[in-house]
C-alpha cells in the first residue's frame, strides 16, 4: 500500500510517501496483542519525506505568527507536494489554488517552481492522509484543502489524522536515513531500505502504554490501551513544555526556536547552580504547568541584570537549571502514571522528545522499573508527513473516497477516543 501524507498543522509544510507491506488487517481493529504482532511484522519504506521549515521566517518575531505561517504554507504546499511525488501536478494545481483562495483571503497566485527531482516518480497513492488537528486553524486548512482536492481529482480514499496520534507512533519510523542536499528551504530525507528497525521491539512489551506528547504547542499524556484507543490522563494547564523553552530563550535573547538552543547551552552549565521550582511535581493529578517556571526565570533575570551584564556562564547555568526543572517534572509525572496504570511501555513523541536530557532520564527510570521505552529518532521528532501517513494507515478502515466532502479542520482536537 502506497500512502501520501500531508502535514501543515503549525509552521512546517510537509509531504511524504510511504510504502507499507504485509498489512493483513487494519491494526486498530485488532486486540492489543494481535495488533502488536502485526506492528512487529510491518515493513515500512519511506519513499520521500519532505519538510519545508519556516524557522528563519519566524525567528525575527521570536515565535510563530499564525497569519504569516498560513500564507507561507500556501506558497510551499505545491512545490513540497511535487518534490514528494517526484513529478509536477499541473492538472491539479489550479484546483488546489482555487480551494486555497477560498480559505485564505486576498491570496496571490501560488508560485509553482520546477523542483530538482532526485529520484523516480511515485505513482498515484492508494490512500491520502492529512493532519486534521490539533493546530492553527489557518495552517490546517492549507493541508486539508490540498488533500481534499487531490482525493476528489484522483478518486483516492482520504483519511483525517490526529497530529498527536501521529507523533505517538513516530518511533516506528526509526530507520537508517540518508540526507540529500536541500532544495531551497526544503529538507529532504531519503530512505534506502524497506526494513523496519525497532531494535528492542517485542509484541508483548507494548500495551498498555503511557504516551507522552511534548512539543511547542502540546504537553499531553494518554493511557494507550491499543492503537486507536486513548484516554487522556494529563495535560498542561497553561504553557506547553516546548512553549516554555521558547519563552525562556526569548527572555535570554539567545534565539528561536528555544528547545535546541537552550539544550545547547545547558550542556555547558551547572544544573544544580540555580534551584528553579518544579511546578506540580508533587500534585495528586497528572497535569502539568510550566508558566510559573518561565516566570521564575524572568524574575531571576530581573535581579541579575541591574547588577551588570549577563555573562555567557550565567546563561549556561540558567539554561541548565531550567532544563533540569522541566525534565524532572515530565519524568516524574510519566513514571507516576506508568506505575499507577501498571503499563508495559512508555512512548514519547513530539519536538521536545529531541531533548537528550529528557530521553536519557526517561530511559533510566523506565529501565529501573522494567518498562520498555520507545522514542523517535531526531529526524522524526519534528513535525513531518511520514508520521501522518503511518497514522493514516492505522485508521485505514475509516478511509473513504467521499471524505473530501466531510473532513473539517479541528484546531482543538484531543488525543482521547
Amino acid at each position: 500500500m502506497k500512502i501520501l501524507g500531508l502535514e501543515t498543522s503549525c509552521d512546517e509544510t510537509a509531504a511524504a510517501t510511504l510504502q507499507i507491506t504485509n498489512p493483513k488487517f487494519p491494526l486498530d481493529s485488532l486486540r492489543p496483542l494481535g495488533a502488536c504482532r502485526q506492528i512487529s511484522k510491518l515493513k515500512i519504506q519511506i519513499l520521500s519525506n519532505i519538510v519545508s521549515s519556516q524557522i528563519e521566517i519566524h525567528q525575527k518575531y521570536g515565535g510563530i505568527v499564525p497569519e504569516v505561517a498560513a500564507r507561507q504554507h500556501v506558497e510551499s504546499i505545491i512545490p513540497v507536494l511535487q518534490e514528494a511525488l517526484g513529478y509536477k501536478i499541473q492538472d491539479t494545481t489550479n484546483k488546489i489554488q482555487t480551494n486555497l483562495k477560498s480559505q485564505i483571503p486576498n491570496l496571490k497566485q501560488i508560485s509553482n517552481p520546477n523542483p530538482r527531482f532526485n529520484r523516480g516518480q511515485i505513482s498515484k497513492p492508494d490512500l491520502i492522509a492529512v493532519t486534521q488537528g490539533p493546530g492553527l486553524i489557518t495552517s490546517l486548512q492549507v493541508g486539508l484543502q490540498t488533500a481534499k482536492t487531490l482525493s476528489y481529482v484522483w478518486n483516492v480514499p482520504l483519511i483525517g489524522v490526529n497530529h498527536l496520534e501521529a507523533h505517538l507512533w513516530s518511533f516506528l519510523l526509526n530507520q537508517d536515513t540518508r540526507y540529500n542536499q536541500p532544495f531551497d528551504r526544503l529538507r529532504a530525507y531519503r530512505q534506502e531500505t524497506n526494513k523496519l528497525q525497532t531494535s528492542n521491539f517485542k509484541p508483548q512489551t507494548l500495551f498498555p502504554a503511557i504516551g507522552l506528547i511534548v512539543s511547542g504547542g502540546h504537553t499531553e499524556m494518554a493511557l494507550v490501551k491499543k492503537i486507536g484507543q486513548y484516554k487522556l490522563i494529563g495535560r498542561t494547564r497553561d504553557d506547553a513544555a516546548g512553549e516554555a523553552f521558547d519563552k525562556v530563550a526569548k527572555l535570554l535573547g539567545i534565539g528561536y526556536p528555544g528547545g535546541p538552543i537552550v539544550s545547547h547551552f545547558a550542556k555547558k552549565g551547572d544544573p544544580a547552580k540555580i534551584d528553579f521550582p518544579r511546578p506540580m511535581i508533587d500534585s495528586d493529578d497528572l497535569d502539568f504547568s510550566f508558566s510559573g517556571l518561565k516566570t521564575a526565570v524572568k524574575y531571576y533575570l530581573k535581579d541579575l541584570i541591574p547588577s551588570g551584564s549577563l555573562s555567557q556562564a550565567m546563561i549556561n547555568d540558567i539554561c541548565a537549571g531550567f532544563q533540569q526543572a522541566v525534565t524532572e517534572v515530565l519524568v516524574a509525572k510519566t513514571i507516576k502514571a506508568a506505575q499507577k496504570f501498571k503499563v508495559k511501555s512508555v512512548i514519547v513523541g513530539g519536538g521536545v522528545s529531541a531533548n537528550e536530557a529528557l530521553i536519557e532520564n526517561l530511559r533510566l527510570k523506565t529501565e529501573n522499573l522494567g518498562i520498555t521505552f520507545y522514542h523517535p529518532s531526531k529526524e522524526f521528532t519534528q513535525d513531518n508527513a511520514a508520521m501522518v501517513a503511518l497514522a493514516g494507515y492505522f485508521k485505514l478502515k475509516t478511509a473513504s473516497e467521499n471524505n473530501w466532502q466531510k473532513l473539517t479542520a479541528e484546531p482543538n482536537l484531543l488525543l482521547e477516543y
